[in-house]
């Protein structure tokens, strides 16, 4: 077989057999098992023209959606001809996609900016600092709480452990009244101490 005469995918013969398919493939140089081929017609990924045949226009989307790789043609060339035509074609859509991959980036990159401007992201480091200072914040107002309440809880209960659930519900309301007031989005501030034994202040909404 010459040069001029290989076998080239737009050269198949349209046709409702799979075996004519992967027989032309493989005439084609696409290295590909019969098992592979049959399950991709199981999933869908190879499918029949309206005619109900395969025909050139399917292989050839075939071959470009599942990346077949046409190593060698028949007769012992590099991949040329129709083998080059559908290396440009995957190489224009491979570019294609890369973008629209970059375009979409890029839109995501603005709408996250105009997201942060707007007020409604902030950055993790300071979503972490945010975090840590409402720690700090609960943390002191439970201690507050317990040293304000614990006198009145000693008086409701008169040191009598039969009354310990009544202890418990004043108890759960302070820490009740104590979360309520957190919740609230007023401003606060907290002071974290540097390695450099300084101060910083981070404010929390």
């Amino acid at each position: 077989m010459t040069a001029e005469t290989k076998t080239r995918l737009r050269d198949f013969r349209p046709s409702p057999k799979v075996a004519d398919v992967l027989r032309h493939l493989r005439s084609c140089g696409y290295d590909i098992s019969q098992s592979t081929l049959y399950r991709h017609v199981a999933d869908g990924k190879l499918r029949k023209g309206t005619g109900g045949v395969y025909t050139p226009t399917m292989l050839r989307k075939y071959v470009r959606d599942v990346g077949l790789v046409r190593t060698m043609t028949a007769d012992g060339q590099d991949d040329a001809g129709d083998g080059g035509e559908m290396s440009a074609d995957m190489l224009a859509e491979e570019k294609l996609r890369a973008e629209v991959a970059k375009l979409r980036a890029q839109a995501e990159r603005e709408r996250l900016k105009a997201e942060r401007e707007a007020g409604r992201l902030i950055e993790r480091e300071d979503l972490y600092l945010e975090l840590a200072a409402r720690a700090v914040v609960i943390n002191t107002g439970f201690r507050q709480m317990v040293a304000v309440t614990m006198a009145d809880v000693i008086a409701a209960v008169h040191g009598d452990p039969l009354r310990q659930q009544e202890a418990e519900d004043i108890l759960v309301r302070a820490w009740d009244d104590m979360i309520s007031e957190y919740a609230r989005r007023d401003r606060f501030e907290v002071l974290f101490e540097r390695d450099d034994d300084g101060m910083e202040d981070v404010g929390a909404e």
